[in-house]
């Protein structure tokens, strides 16, 4: 214990810059995660807009909408960031400005979604596009802050761990939804909501704007002439072998990780799985990913973000396989922890692994391309294994599915991990 103290007491300033940036992310992140817990945009977004958008195919598009405004947010983002000594201002404008939007959604609930239901629907899809925008951004902004603050020796560890803490907070503030839609009428309850969750994610800002920031090492002159081009950088990417292998990799893998949105659809229709069972399929889920996140850390640590990858997807091809045996209840709530587990594995290393494919300088760029790969695909693979799922029904999607899961593997295993100044 007292060789720890001195240990502590003896830091370099460096490490010092670390441990606050740590402890000020780690609160930013619970912060939010419990808010956005409170306002689960699948579950609880969907399901009270559903009552104002009798379409499925317009309840789809709203979703399409948010996730299609964050792939083209990146791009924008990273003109304007490229170069710029500091990312941390811009992170806190489009934070400020997704929170914004939560306010102003509780707002409409509260004011105008019983009394002018068509001008509330209509005011919901912008802010939805406001919203997706800006949380593309923030996406890019924290993921290049993060990379430039936290050491890389010890960057996987904790975002492993500070995954599993927002894991955590963000199943409380799901639990914590009931205690205010309980005593109100449902516009009334889900404005408040909005609301609370807003006025909690503000408070988040708090320890980001904390969070200390030094100037940039590829830091160029702002003018309009250093502005990259995208098509010139896109080309760029994918003239990189390497990084190439990690976004087709990638691409493989988000459309295997479709399954689980269908999996408790067959679990209820076909093997007649009560809401208990099903709940405690979403439970696995969420603790298969926070051991995932944890796990995640250490196995980067060890055989660096390649074999998190490869352990992942590999996770990911024993789901697909067990959906196709023989399946009592109990084989397939235990299926929804084996899909955690890879999916947070996959997560964690998804953009990380860019510090490790190429240089700083051109890292943003990386960012950005494999977070729209990211949005495309989320937007497109549902739809393409729904269909498959109409069609053939799931275990005969989980069978087609084991072609891009295997795929993926593949194409990891050819990804080759480099050592640079900052790593």
């Amino acid at each position: 214990m007292q060789g720890w103290l001195v240990r502590w007491k003896n830091r370099t300033q460096e490490e010092r810059l670390a441990s606050h940036n740590r402890a000020t992310s780690l609160a930013d992140g619970m912060i939010d995660a419990f808010a956005m817990g409170m306002v689960h945009w699948q579950t609880m977004v969907v399901y009270f807009m559903s009552g104002y958008i009798k379409s499925a195919m317009l309840l789809g598009l709203l979703t399409a909408i948010r996730v299609f405004a964050g792939a083209v947010a990146e791009p924008v983002l990273f003109r304007h960031m490229h170069g710029r000594a500091y990312y941390k201002g811009v992170f806190l404008l489009v934070g400020a400005i997704a929170r914004l939007t939560w306010l102003l959604m509780g707002l409409a609930i509260l004011f105008i979604s019983e009394t002018h239901t068509t001008w509330f629907v209509i005011l919901f899809f912008i802010l939805t596009a406001v919203q997706g925008f800006a949380y593309g951004g923030i996406s890019l902004a924290w993921t290049s802050l993060m990379n430039k603050v936290i050491p890389a020796r010890s960057r996987a560890r904790y975002l492993g761990f500070r995954s599993a803490c927002d894991m955590l907070t963000s199943v409380l503030g799901a639990q914590f939804v009931t205690l205010i839609l309980a005593d109100h009428p449902k516009a009334v309850g889900f404005g408040i909501l909005f609301l609370v969750a807003a006025a909690i994610d503000f408070v988040s800002l708090i320890p980001l704007a904390m969070m200390k920031e030094w100037k940039s090492p590829d830091t160029v002159e702002r003018t309009s002439r250093t502005r990259p081009s995208l098509i010139a950088t896109t080309r760029d990417a994918f003239g990189d072998r390497n990084f190439r292998r990690h976004l087709l990799a990638s691409f493989a893998i988000m459309c295997a990780f479709t399954a689980l949105q269908f999996q408790s659809q067959f679990a209820e229709n076909q093997m007649g799985m009560d809401a208990a069972g099903l709940a405690n399929m979403a439970t696995l889920t969420l603790a298969g990913q926070a051991i995932g996140y944890i796990a995640g850390g250490w196995l980067q640590s060890w055989g660096g973000y390649r074999l998190v990858q490869l352990t992942g997807f590999s996770l990911t091809v024993v789901y697909l396989v067990m959906a196709l045996l023989p399946a009592g209840q109990s084989l397939f709530i235990a299926m929804a922890g084996i899909w955690g587990l890879g999916n947070a594995l996959y997560l964690l290393s998804a953009r990380n692994i860019v510090a490790f494919l190429v240089p700083y300088e051109k890292r943003m760029a990386y960012f950005m391309l494999v977070g729209v790969m990211s949005s495309i695909s989320g937007a497109l693979f549902p739809l393409t294994s729904g269909l498959m799922f109409d069609l053939m029904g799931f275990k005969a999607m989980c069978a087609v599915l084991l072609v891009p899961a295997a795929l993926s593997i593949v194409l990891a295993f050819g990804i080759r991990e480099q050592k640079f100044e900052d790593t």
